[in-house]
């Protein structure tokens, strides 16, 4: 229901397709979840935007909100970059980047593959997959289609976005107007 930016759906049904999109690409990977991380425009915080989680797995977006990217700058600037990351194994992260392993570790993530998601040449967003399970291997197929489906899934959510800074536009054309109302009947 993504594809093509969700160009047959209302505003609203977007969130939910996209979740859905992230739970049919979590079951053709072996994913156990599926996610959308929003990255602040100064690259000092993200927050989940979006989730999928298999039956009997953890829920993570209620606890990624505004967190601080301070102690995950390798991450950060692989996806900055325009990498993908991926890894079948918390022991591949650096040793010195602690900070990146025990987020993994808070999250019940074994293995994570994430597609940088650039707007105007600026990281705005990442898609992801993870795996709780020790041992999962991504193959290289698997990084293909999870890069193809990230760009289908920024699609809708850049016109998700659009949608919002109209409606936001909107808003202020009509108390701009509103308030040049008042001021006609208060002069007169």
């Amino acid at each position: 229901r993504v594809v093509d930016d969700g160009a047959g759906l209302a505003p609203e049904e977007l969130p939910l397709a996209v979740e859905e999109a992230l739970g049919e690409l979590c079951a053709y990977v072996g994913g156990d979840s599926g996610y959308v991380n929003q990255f602040t425009p100064e690259l000092d915080e993200m927050s989940c935007s979006a989730e999928w989680v298999r039956p009997g797995a953890h829920r993570n977006r209620m606890r990624i909100q505004q967190v601080s990217l301070e102690p995950m700058r390798w991450w950060v600037e692989r996806l900055r970059s325009g990498a993908v990351v991926q890894l079948s194994s918390r022991d591949e992260v650096p040793e010195s980047e602690t900070g990146i392993r025990a987020f993994m570790e808070r999250a019940y993530v074994h293995a994570v593959m994430e597609v940088p998601i650039l707007s105007e040449g600026r990281l705005s967003h990442a898609v992801g997959l993870a795996s709780a399970r020790e041992g999962h291997r991504w193959r290289d197929s698997d990084r293909n289609v999870v890069t193809i489906a990230a760009h289908v899934i920024a699609g809708a959510l850049q016109r998700l976005d659009r949608e919002e800074a109209l409606k936001e536009r909107e808003r202020q054309l009509l108390h701009a107007q509103k308030m040049e109302s008042v001021g006609r009947l208060a002069g007169g």
